[in-house]
This record gives structure tokens, C-alpha cells and sequence, in this order.
């Protein structure tokens, strides 16, 4: 006699959740600048690795800043997907990143600007690139090692200073 209630939402195809507005303004607008954790998590639904892929690979400028949640993997993602056009990366006052590294040298090609001022667990940066021309590593009191690898007549600052 109750041999059929209940299945109702068993078999029922689970619905996409709902995009957050500020992703597809982030593609238009080519500018990542908000916490690392409001991109799309394709832990949350499938399809959403895909778009998390399409908002950081048309970026010309990623922005998280001032921030505690943002790990190593982070930085490590966008230069796996070496985004084409990608031409600043602030991260400064990420107080929980330990390294940074651009390499090779083919990873993020029009990358000129690179921020990682106030990153107080910062430990050691490695930047292989043919277009950097601004690197911000003030206020990293952790710093023990950067290998930075630039075009002849790059411009950087400062590489490191105390204050």
C-alpha cells in the first residue's frame, strides 16, 4: 500500500543553483577583483569548473587583495592556465601565501605587474617572464628567496625592501 511514496525526488534531476551576477561581469569586464572563494566551485555543481576556467583565463587584471582565505594554489591555478591576455596580478596582503611562482617563461605571457607587497607568510617567489616590468615585494618580512628571471632592461620594484 506504501510501496510508492517517497520516490518522487529520487529519480527528479537536481537543479543548477543559481549563478552569482558578478561572474558573467567579470568576463565582460576581463578584471577578476573579488575573494578567490566567490569564483565558481565545480565541487558545487559540474559545470561550473568550466566557467571558473573562462572568468580567469579571459582576465586582464586579477585582483584579490587583503584577503586570509587565499592559499598557494590559488596563483599556482591562474599560471597552469596561463591566461593569454593576463597583464596585473595583485595579491598583496595575502597574509596566508607562502610562494609564489610564474615559470616558465612561457607561463602568463603579457604579464607586466605583479603585487605581492604586505604577504607576511610570503617565503619564496619564482617569476620567469619576457614582460614583467613591475614587481611589488615590500613588506614581506618573510621573504627568504626570490628568483626572478626577466628581459633584459626590465624594470622591477623594488625587489625587496624592509619597509
Amino acid at each position: 500500500m506504501g510501496k510508492g511514496k517517497g520516490k518522487k525526488g529520487k529519480n527528479a534531476d537536481p537543479q543548477e543553483p543559481p549563478h552569482d551576477p558578478g561572474w558573467e561581469r567579470s568576463v565582460e569586464n576581463r578584471k577578476w577583483d573579488r575573494p578567490a572563494e566567490a569564483l565558481p566551485d565545480a565541487s558545487q555543481w559540474p559545470t561550473w569548473g568550466a566557467m571558473r576556467e573562462r572568468i580567469l583565463t579571459n582576465s586582464v587584471e586579477i585582483c584579490v587583495t587583503y584577503t586570509q582565505t587565499l592559499r598557494d594554489a590559488f596563483p599556482a591555478e591562474v599560471v597552469k592556465l596561463s591566461p593569454p591576455s593576463l597583464k596585473k596580478m595583485e595579491l598583496r596582503g595575502s597574509s596566508n601565501l607562502s610562494q609564489f611562482v610564474c615559470s616558465p617563461i612561457s607561463s602568463c605571457p603579457s604579464l607586466q605587474t605583479v603585487d605581492l607587497s604586505n604577504c607576511v607568510s610570503l617565503q619564496f617567489v619564482l617569476i620567469q617572464s619576457a614582460n614583467l616590468e613591475v614587481l611589488n615585494l615590500s613588506r614581506c618580512p618573510a621573504l627568504g628567496k626570490a628568483l626572478i628571471q626577466c628581459k633584459a632592461g626590465a624594470y622591477t620594484r623594488p625587489l625587496v625592501s624592509s619597509t
